[in-house]
């Protein structure tokens, strides 16, 4: 089975990819969908799979934001992901 880019199997990659490449303890990847059209696979715009790297564990989720708008989107991606670091450096 094809996994899409917008995934919670893609968005660790990144996260894993930013922090193998970066002094950092904790890394995060944000794969979504920020519009103005759903993607190719038929992804709805708002939907952004995010995930936080540290050591060897890993944590995603998959969030669907209600904004239609592009640079909104962008904007709560991005405040997302730090919580789901958080949540991983408690851990």
């Amino acid at each position: 089975m094809r996994t899409g880019i917008v995934s919670e199997a893609v968005a660790p990659a990144t996260a894993e990819g930013a922090l193998k490449h970066s002094p950092a303890d904790i890394a995060a990847g944000v794969i979504g969908v920020a519009g103005p059209e759903p993607d190719d696979e038929g992804n709805l715009v708002g939907m952004v799979c995010i995930a936080a790297a540290r050591g060897h564990e890993t944590l995603a989720r998959t969030v669907h934001l209600k904004s239609k708008d592009r640079g909104e989107i962008r904007c709560e991606a991005a405040e997302e992901s730090p919580k789901l670091a958080a949540k991983l450096a408690r851990a």
